[in-house]
């Protein structure tokens, strides 16, 4: 799979909630890799282009911090969390970990909105984000079986993946060279709200992809990407030749399915 579609399913994954959808759940990403395969960089660079346009990143996040922001999540001032080194968030007290983890899981899906020391008695408006979070290999193998258990993991599209000989090569020689690994650009903002003309053959491909008929956040969250990409792509029409939207997406197929691993090229 080529990194430019990564990237073009990863800002459309941001600018998903400017979709108008019945499904107000969020959803998020995991970039599932082992280490020295451009996990981080990949997420920080697709989101350091939209961080004035509603994204957060954080390296590690508290209890404390998500006090803050969730009003301004549930205003719709932020509307992407990323997490470069998701496996901090598990690296303290293991019931502050479960805590954090209950918040992430509530705020792409169906909303957060009580802290448990707060009146439960008060109405709050509830936050709703996407989460974009790079994941150790050894962390989603470890905690992978908790997470499907719970729910969590059914609430994220994973793309697994693993650099392919010549990434690694313009990797490595990007560090003899001291110079950063040229990234694609991110897709530019829409300027409104974007209807949702998704066709039920195009549902049936990205269910087919997901693997699961009962994964519905999963499937909402691609259907509302595609969409995105489908207006990026009539915008751009002709200005440059492209894959289309959906073969955008059967490219990095191989790496959401179930039981696939996708090679990245870059």
């Amino acid at each position: 799979m080529k990194l430019e579609n990564v990237f073009r399913f990863l800002s459309a994954a941001h600018w998903s909630y400017l979709v108008d959808s019945r499904a107000p759940e969020r959803g998020g990403v995991f970039l599932v890799a082992g280490p020295n395969n451009l996990k981080s960089n990949i997420l920080e660079w697709s989101l350091e282009q939209v961080k004035g346009n509603g994204a957060l990143i954080y390296s590690d996040l508290t209890l404390k911090q998500l006090a803050v922001i969730r009003s301004e999540i549930a205003a719709g001032k932020h509307h992407t969390l990323g997490f470069p080194e998701f496996e901090k968030l598990y690296a303290r007290n293991p019931q502050v970990s479960s805590n954090l983890e209950g918040v992430i899981k509530a705020m792409v899906a169906e909303g957060f909105s009580h802290f448990a020391f707060e009146d439960q008695r008060l109405a709050v408006q509830k936050a709703r984000c996407f989460v974009l979070a790079a994941v150790l290999e050894n962390v989603y193998r470890a905690r992978g079986s908790a997470w499907q258990e719970n729910g969590f993991l059914r609430r994220f599209v994973c793309i697994k993946y693993t650099l392919s000989t010549k990434a690694r090569e313009i990797l490595n020689e990007s560090i003899l060279s001291g110079e950063r690994v040229s990234f694609p650009p991110v897709l530019f903002l829409p300027t409104s709200p974007i209807k949702d003309e998704t066709t039920r053959e195009e549902a049936r491909k990205l269910q087919k992809i997901i693997g699961d008929d009962e994964a519905y956040m999963q499937l909402n969250l691609m259907r509302k990407a595609l969409v995105v990409m489908k207006w990026h792509h009539k915008q751009t029409n002709g200005r440059r030749k492209r894959l289309t939207p959906m073969e955008c997406i059967e490219d990095i197929s191989e790496a959401i399915k179930p039981q696939g691993w996708g090679t990245l090229d870059v």
